[in-house]
């Protein structure tokens, strides 16, 4: 799962407001070289009382998009997880960092 920290500690890209996602997103990015990868794993988007709020394939690419590109995405739940988990519908997404090879982090 991305996460970042503040002064407070490290936060969950689920646990934050749509403005901090942003700032988190182009924090990795800026610290990531070009071709670095990223696993995204995140619950789909649902009101729920012990899990977060969650993230869709449409979510992750609005953030990561513009620095990063979506290579690929699967299910990350089965029949062995919890029934929460498995109606919260898991996912993981594998994103790349754009840019040329021999650029530095934060072009």
């Amino acid at each position: 799962m991305a996460h970042h920290a503040d002064e407070r500690g490290p936060k969950f890209l689920w646990h934050l407001a749509n403005s901090a996602r942003q700032e988190a997103a182009a924090g990795i990015a800026h610290l990531a070289a070009p071709g670095a990868k990223l696993l995204v794993a995140a619950f789909a988007p649902g009101r729920r009382v012990l899990l977060p709020r969650g993230m869709d394939q449409q979510d992750v690419i609005g953030l990561f998009g513009d620095t990063w590109d979506l290579e690929h995405t699967e299910s990350a739940s089965d029949a062995t997880a919890p029934r929460p988990v498995r109606r919260a519908r898991p996912s993981l997404y594998r994103l790349t960092r754009k840019g040329q090879a021999d650029e530095p982090p934060g072009s």
